[in-house]
């Protein structure tokens, strides 16, 4: 990278920032601040020029309206990366739509990666195209095209791909995916989550009885892009 990017770490635990700031700056690609308190980050998004805002569930739980407004009120649209710990809920999460969550304990090479990710789709504008096997896939518009052959998605289709691909194309639980796509709604169960994978997969699957783009795993299901 010719110009380093300006990370920006807000979260309450000292000895992870510690650790998190000198990881990403050992090969000089990033310079990383961090703070603790939203009122500190406000200060920092208003002097310097921000490329991504990493956060910590604790801190987006507590004050995840207060971290909306500061966005709002700078008039910046940065990305943002939800550092997740394993038991936290998805609900605050899907009431703003986050895009990319890293789950805790991650290794630092998935950091960079995300972090890199955020960057690139956010520079290349909401119109970019996200390679999904033999598909360009287009979240804004709904769409996946391959050699000019064009599928039309549902919301919930676009948003089952998009929360696979920005989970890292890990495999995500049953229970998360519906989660993440349904909130917590008693009257949806894994049947509608299922249902909704095998329409899915008649429209974008060669062979939807071999799937290769959402493969099913033993603890849920992957996308293989």
């Amino acid at each position: 990278m010719n110009t380093r990017s300006h990370i920006l770490l807000l979260d309450k635990d000292a000895d992870f920032c510690s650790i998190i700031v000198e990881q990403l700056q050992i090969d000089n690609e990033f310079i990383v601040s961090s703070c603790a308190i939203t009122r500190d980050a406000l200060q920092i998004i208003m002097s310097r020029q921000i490329d991504v805002i990493l956060v910590s569930s604790v801190i987006f739980q507590l004050e995840i309206k207060k971290i909306i407004d500061m966005l709002e009120q700078t008039r910046k649209n940065i990305p943002i990366i939800l550092l997740q710990d394993h038991a936290d809920s998805l609900e605050e999460i899907n009431s703003v739509n986050l895009k990319y969550v890293l789950k805790k304990p991650f290794r630092i090479s998935n950091l960079i990666k995300i972090i890199m990710r955020a960057i690139n789709n956010f520079n290349q504008g909401d119109n970019r195209g996200i390679s999904v096997g033999p598909y360009f896939f287009f979240p804004k518009r709904k769409l996946m095209l391959n050699d000019n052959h064009e599928i039309r998605l549902t919301d919930k289709e676009t948003a089952m791909i998009n929360y696979l691909y920005f989970s890292d194309l890990e495999v995500v639980s049953r229970d998360e995916l519906l989660h993440a796509i349904w909130g917590y709604n008693p009257d949806v169960n894994t049947h509608t989550l299922e249902t909704h994978v095998y329409r899915l997969r008649q429209k974008i699957e060669k062979n939807p009885s071999k799937a290769e783009i959402i493969v099913t795993e033993e603890r849920g299901y992957r996308l293989n892009a």
